[in-house]
């Protein structure tokens, strides 16, 4: 991710490790760049969506979070 668009990014994510990932991934930065669209940014790569899609791509987020929990669960049993 260049620094321009870290610098200028009003909301990081930073990464931690935890249980299912002993490294810490890169930083992600959320922001738009004097545009309607929302921009998510992780090492160069960008993902460009509108703002009609934002709640959806939440309630995914959501779901596959759900998931995934539920998956570590049953390997720790």
């Amino acid at each position: 991710m260049s620094i321009e668009k870290l610098f200028f990014a009003p909301h990081l994510v930073y990464q931690t490790p935890d249980d299912a990932m002993d490294i810490a991934e890169p930083t992600v930065a959320v922001h738009h760049d004097s545009t309607p669209v929302v921009v998510i940014s992780q090492e160069g790569r960008d993902i460009v969506l509108n703002r009609a899609s934002i709640n959806d791509l939440c309630k995914a987020l959501k779901q596959v979070k759900i998931a995934a929990q539920e998956y570590q669960e049953a390997r720790n049993d």
